[in-house]
């Protein structure tokens, strides 16, 4: 079994085959767009026995907002193997490629949507954020005053014109830059969701000549599906709330995803709607020196911490680190107590607060743990929604 990047047409039209046959979303037209889209932008990892492809998943490269600094980061996504190449650990051999490929891209944390979260804890992943699925019956529609200084002009794609794009683009940017674990978009990134969502209307909030919030959404049947509420002020999301509102006579349900980093319905007559939470998202440091860095550069500290790491999965990291005032000392040998890839992403990336950690690892037993919890008394939940 080799285990590589896809490097041929071939390789690329077996990946489609196995897209077809292993994952349960029907290969349309628009998904067959959609895919070509995301092979294209990503990096496709392979397992082939003689050029036959036995199983896969893309590597996606991802930038996120890590507390106001811009991280690199990987999106790993189509992880699937045909079910009679099963129980040979070709899922294994493409989690370890993916991880390889993305340090050697400068990839910081690799983030996945598991279909069990338990396999992929053994590759030192831990559960990430906390995805926020929320219906919005037309009984508790908000109801909130239209301000008649703003103006919501309603588009498809094909109507916006370049000033209106670019408009969008540099709100959703500015929303980026204020929001720890949003994933800014490049041309590609755009360019994608335009392949996955081809029936995109937007609503743009206008004061006066300038275009101040955005909410893109889908009308499927009686039902909307909002994908991006962009609002830097309050009083501006409630304006689009409004909008949406504004269909109740043919529209009976809104239905979106957000996190719980950011609450919907507080301040909404009625905020009983149902929310359903998902921890569908789990995430690993790939490089924990340059993570390290980072984390030390946003939380600043004057004592000194040191630990061990033994990292079967990503064998870069294996050795022992020191954190100080002045960053990050890394040696090879191992000479600390053990602390696990997996127990570094439950305490750095996970949104679990300090309390929960200290209960969850019964902190009292391995002084370095106690140490590296109280590293995170400014963290936040991560706002990371975005669909592979």
């Amino acid at each position: 079994m080799q285990v590589r990047g896809f490097q041929t047409q071939s390789d690329v039209d077996q990946s489609i085959e196995l897209r077809k046959y292993v994952f349960h979303s029907q290969y349309t037209a628009q998904k067959a767009k959609d895919y070509r889209c995301l092979l294209n932008m990503g990096q496709g990892i392979g397992a082939f026995d003689d050029d036959e492809l036995k199983g896969q998943l893309i590597n996606l490269p991802l930038t996120v907002n890590f507390y106001g600094q811009s991280l690199r980061a990987v999106g790993i996504n189509h992880v699937g193997v045909y079910p009679e190449a099963r129980g040979r650990g070709i899922a294994t051999q493409l989690v370890r490629q993916s991880l390889m490929e993305a340090h050697r891209l400068g990839q910081v944390v690799a983030i996945l949507q598991p279909f069990a979260p338990s396999f992929y804890r053994q590759f030192g992943y831990e559960l990430y954020t906390q995805r926020l699925h929320y219906e919005i019956p037309v009984e508790r529609y908000p109801n909130f005053p239209i301000d008649r200084v703003y103006t919501v002009a309603r588009k498809q794609p094909a109507e916006l014109t370049g000033d209106q794009i670019d408009a969008i683009q540099a709100l959703y940017t500015q929303e980026v830059h204020q929001t720890h674990g949003m994933p800014f978009r490049d041309a590609p990134w755009w360019q994608r969701q335009a392949a996955q969502y081809p029936d995109l209307n937007y609503a743009l909030l206008y004061l006066h000549s300038s275009v101040v919030a955005y909410l893109s959404y889908r009308k499927v049947d009686t039902t909307i599906e909002v994908v991006d509420l962009i609002a830097a002020e309050n009083h501006w999301r409630q304006q689009l709330l409004g909008f949406l509102a504004a269909h109740q006579s043919n529209v009976f349900k809104i239905v979106g995803m957000s996190t719980t980093a950011k609450a919907l319905s507080f301040d909404f007559d009625d905020p009983r709607i149902e929310q359903y939470i998902y921890q569908d998202t789990m995430a690993r440091i790939v490089d924990i020196p340059a993570f390290f860095q980072f984390w030390l550069s946003a939380f600043p500290i004057q004592q000194s911490i040191q630990f061990s790491v033994k990292d079967e999965s990503a064998p870069w990291n294996s050795g022992t680190y020191t954190l100080n005032a002045q960053g990050v000392d890394y040696t090879a040998e191992i000479t600390q107590e053990l602390v696990s890839p997996q127990t570094l992403a439950a305490i750095f990336l996970s949104f679990l607060t300090t309390a929960q950690l200290d209960k969850l690892f019964d902190a009292t037993q391995k002084r370095c743990v106690h140490d590296l919890i109280a590293l995170t008394g400014g963290k936040q939940i991560a706002h990371f929604i975005t669909e592979f």
